[in-house]
């Protein structure tokens, strides 16, 4: 699922709780490496396609929130891109990077990708769109990976300045949506309740 959201009042107020969770939970692992639930939890994110959105990249939520779309639908066999197009090329490629921010430096180098891209934003009805003037606007993807729901934006910083994926949880492929909504519903609407600018994506096999 891909979250298009009014950023202003939402992540002013999420990002710096969601980076002292993340601190926390790091330093709570460290201090029991033995905790089954801390190896689940690192396990399934460690095999999340996940990438940073690195300065230079400009207005490209949408395209990041796209690729974690694709890119974690392809890590989980359940999509294929041919690797000779641009987006075929970067994931192949990106899949051997180590880190967020090389897979991010990795896209901004992907000038192919980038005009494919900005081609498509300006062909549609949004102002804006592909341009710096999109506003008070921004992408997230949810994906479900190893029983985990996360919440992949490319912007979430930590304290070691890197990238990182939120987890919400134990989830199923058959309960994503519905958990991912309640998420929505009460981490992102709920903090700015009358802004009707809020928009979800579904990312589906037909």
């Amino acid at each position: 699922l891909c979250l298009l959201f009014p950023c202003a009042k939402i992540a002013k107020e999420r990002r710096p709780a969601l980076r002292a969770a993340r601190r926390d939970r790091v330093e709570a692992d460290k201090a029991d490496p033995d905790n089954d639930e801390a190896r689940i939890r690192n396990e399934a994110e460690g095999g999340v396609f996940f990438l940073e959105q690195v300065e230079g990249t400009g207005n490209a939520c949408g395209t990041v929130a796209c690729i974690h779309a694709v890119g974690n639908a392809v890590a989980g066999q359940a999509f294929h891109v041919p690797w000779e197009t641009p987006l075929g090329k970067y994931i192949t490629e990106a899949s051997k990077d180590h880190t967020p921010k090389e897979r991010g430096n990795r896209l901004l180098a992907a000038t192919d990708l980038h005009q494919a891209a900005d081609d498509t934003a300006r062909s549609g009805q949004t102002e804006g769109a592909g341009t710096d003037d999109a506003g008070d606007r921004h992408f997230v993807c949810f994906c479900e990976r190893g029983g985990r729901l996360f919440e992949l934006d490319g912007r979430n910083i930590g304290v070691d300045d890197e990238a990182f994926p939120v987890d919400h949880g134990p989830t199923t492929p058959e309960n994503f949506v519905n958990d991912a909504a309640r998420v929505i519903r009460d981490e992102f609407v709920a903090l700015d309740a009358d802004n009707p600018n809020f928009n979800v994506v579904a990312f589906v096999q037909l």
